[in-house]
């Protein structure tokens, strides 16, 4: 049976019909395909002694000795082609590793990498991360890891094609720095106060205050102030005195920013891992909207990422400490004053709002992406809850698109269209309102 060569293989007849013809040496042959010369040597008295057939790996064209081998391999291939129910194949960028753990974890396929890569490698298909080209970037040192959980948390946001409809949604997430352990990962149409708030919910709840946050220099926590230093220049400083650094501050959570994304490189570099495998998980499981991708981050995929990707910290110590969840919920919404007027009404950026029992007072009105749209009295410390209608909208105003998409879900998802300008006229009867549904 005459058999069929690669490139490599021909490159290395020719170069041992050289070496017998006497125009090559060992040594030369061994410099141009990287082997020993001694390797070379035993080569070519094979290739000698057994022709072509020595080029050739001796297992070529047998069957697989373990039963079930070829079925398996069928039902890989099968795997890799499925599509989800938009008809987009669902593993088209995925990477050997994330295939493998797919086929381990969630198909019930025993198998390793190498023989995963090998296959898809054989049907044409190259890793996502194979075509990275590696970039060279300033050195920076090496930061150890805090010794014991709860002692620093980073927090970021990143937006990303999560859904690959073309529209990027903000995913935002904490890690804590001692074990690489996702704390809180929450999803909103850009990056936003209510979906920090969120994230910081998730962590106070389920693992506890930390002692200090680590962020970039967003806006949403820190505020550029001037101030004049021991020369008398006037410096810039950041201060954490937004809404959300005041509220962690109330906590008691020191927060700090960093300049450059290699200084909190422990979440930048999980944001790679995260993309290219949660995009993946989403396809698989048919999910297009923040609403399901945020149970699923909860219910199913932060636990699984946890249970891959976190270390054990160095200290079994741990610095959360436990804080009431009501008094979380209370605190942790977006405030903003107003006055109603004759009417009860209170305008917020174009946006008017009923709230009945208020006339000409100071209010607080409250929101939050877990309880809806509340209004409150200014210092009341009880933090009494009075619902709010909504009486009038302006799309067009300078309301954040995060805000409006809150508002139309607890206001009007189930309005008709020739009522979502108009929607309510003071007087009429309440019925639980200012509650997303």
């Amino acid at each position: 049976m005459e058999l069929e060569l690669n490139q490599k293989q021909l490159m290395l007849k020719a170069a041992f019909d050289d070496v017998i013809a006497g125009k090559k040496g060992t040594s030369e042959v061994a410099v141009d395909f990287g082997y020993t010369q001694r390797a070379v040597q035993n080569k070519v008295s094979r290739y000698k002694q057994y022709g072509d057939a020595s080029l050739v790996h001796g297992n070529k064209g047998k069957k697989h000795p373990k039963p079930g081998y070829a079925e398996k391999a069928e039902r890989l291939k099968e795997i890799f082609g499925e599509v989800d129910d938009r008809g987009r194949l669902v593993f088209e960028e995925v990477t050997y590793t994330q295939f493998t753990d797919v086929l381990n974890e969630e198909r019930g396929i025993k198998c390793g990498v190498t023989w995963v890569s090998k296959i898809l490698k054989a049907m044409g298909h190259i890793s996502s991360w194979c075509r990275i080209r590696k970039k060279g970037v300033d050195a920076h040192p090496y930061r150890e890891r805090r010794e014991c959980k709860g002692e620093l948390i980073q927090i970021d946001g990143t937006p990303y094609d999560w859904f690959g409809d073309g529209h990027l949604r903000c995913l935002q997430m904490a890690i804590d720095d001692a074990n690489s352990e996702v704390v809180g990962a929450y999803m909103t149409e850009n990056e936003c106060l209510l979906g920090y708030l969120e994230v910081i919910r998730q962590m106070f709840i389920n693992y506890g205050i930390p002692e200090a946050l680590y962020s970039d220099r967003t806006r949403l926590i820190f505020r550029e102030v001037e101030e004049t230093d021991e020369s008398g220049r006037t410096v810039h400083v950041e201060r954490p005195d937004t809404q959300l650094g005041k509220i962690l501050a109330h906590f008691g959570v020191d927060v700090f920013p960093a300049h450059s994304p290699q200084a909190k490189g422990r979440v930048e570099r999980s944001w790679r891992t995260v993309q290219s495998r949660l995009s993946i998980q989403f396809r698989m499981h048919n999910i297009h909207t923040v609403e399901e991708a945020n149970k699923f981050l909860r219910e199913v995929y932060i636990p699984k990422f946890n249970k891959r990707f976190s270390k054990p910290p160095k200290s079994d110590e741990s610095r959360y400490v436990r804080a009431s969840s009501e008094q979380v919920c209370s605190l942790l919404k977006a405030s903003f004053m107003g006055k109603t007027d004759n009417s009860g009404v209170v305008s917020l950026k174009g946006y008017r709002f009923y709230i009945p029992g208020f006339i000409r007072k100071k209010v607080m009105l409250c929101l939050s992406e877990r309880d809806g749209i509340w209004a409150e009295r200014p210092g009341d410390r009880t933090c009494k809850r009075y619902p709010v209608v909504l009486c009038e909208t302006d799309t067009s105003g300078p309301m954040p698109e995060v805000y409006k998409v809150l508002i139309d879900k607890v206001f009007l998802q189930n309005a008709k269209p020739s009522f979502r300008e108009v929607y309510y006229e003071p007087g009429t009867v309440l019925d639980d309102i200012g509650k997303v549904s």
